[in-house]
């Protein structure tokens, strides 16, 4: 099996331990299975003068002397022609098989496979990886033009807003100053009645008094008459020349209003012309004739 984040092999242990038994002879078999049910049979005397010590400890002494001169026989008895290799060595037997298996061809077949399988792996790793990269950049590149995208829109959106808002704010300013102007000059008329009304009663008074005056004083009574005639037709002529101002003044109001009127549209007639123009220049660079020397005549074919 191979290890992808260093890249080192690890072999079973099992497998070599397999193949270490498999290499060792039939002589050192049977050899090792003896000396494995001897092992056995030494555990199995060892346990039972465990219990026996457990059930009668003052025999435990004889026992143990027993049995390790037991031991002591069958060891000798034994010999050990060749090394005895065990299955519960782990790490250890694979570090001493290590020269044997580098040594057999097929150690080094499979070893190559190996790192051609992980070679292979790291190549498509690296290759997803920068699949990955690459899409993740892609990705941020989309999102990062659609939010300008929505900025721009934004921002359009609010200064179309604020113009509107502005024309808006304009015209109401506008009706409310006239608005104000009509309010105020509804509020003098009934002052100015009121006054003439004052006045005409006062010149009526006096000439009630004038007539009702004595007989005597005939002839000044004529002269105050006609001297409150005089002030009357004055009173009135002015009241009427105010009149005419009054109208005359609104006449100008109207007239200053429908000149200013007058004079946006011309503005605009004027912008729009100067637009025109500049289009008709811009058409006709595009459309002019190509350059000709001054001596040369050219003749135009419509006629």
């Amino acid at each position: 099996s191979v290890d992808s984040s260093d890249g080192m092999m690890k072999i079973p242990e099992g497998q070599i331990i397999t193949d270490t038994m498999q290499e060792v002879p039939v002589n050192d078999q049977s050899e090792h299975e003896e000396a494995k049910t001897m092992s056995k049979n030494s555990v199995k005397k060892l346990s039972e003068t465990k219990e026996r010590v457990l059930q009668n400890p003052k025999a435990s002494l004889s026992d143990r002397s027993a049995s390790f001169v037991h031991l002591k026989e069958k060891g000798k008895a034994v010999p050990s022609t060749s090394p005895v290799s065990s299955q519960y060595l782990g790490s250890l037997k694979v570090l001493e098989d290590k020269c044997i298996q580098e040594k057999s061809p097929e150690f080094n077949k499979v070893d190559n496979l190996r790192a051609v399988v992980f070679q292979s792996w790291l190549e498509k790793k690296k290759l997803l990886l920068l699949e990955l990269k690459r899409t993740e950049k892609e990705k941020a590149e989309i999102l990062r033009n659609n939010t300008e995208k929505k900025e721009a829109l934004k921002r359009e959106e609010s200064i179309a807003c604020f113009e509107a808002w502005k024309k808006k704010k304009e015209k109401e300013a506008k009706k409310l100053s006239e608005k104000k102007k009509l309010e105020e000059l509804e509020e003098k008329k009934p002052a100015e009645q009121n006054k003439e009304k004052t006045e005409a009663a006062q010149a009526v008074i006096l000439y009630m008094m004038t007539s009702c005056s004595s007989i005597s004083l005939c002839r000044n009574e004529k002269k105050e008459e006609y001297i409150k005639r005089k002030k009357i037709e004055k009173f009135l002529e002015k009241r009427k020349r105010e009149m005419q101002q009054a109208k005359k003044e609104e006449k100008s109001e109207k007239a200053m209003e429908e000149y200013e009127r007058w004079l946006e549209n011309k503005m605009r007639r004027e912008q729009l012309e100067k637009n025109q123009k500049k289009l008709q220049a811009v058409r006709g660079n595009e459309m002019s004739p190509p350059w000709r020397p001054p001596g040369k005549v050219t003749y135009s074919s419509n006629y």
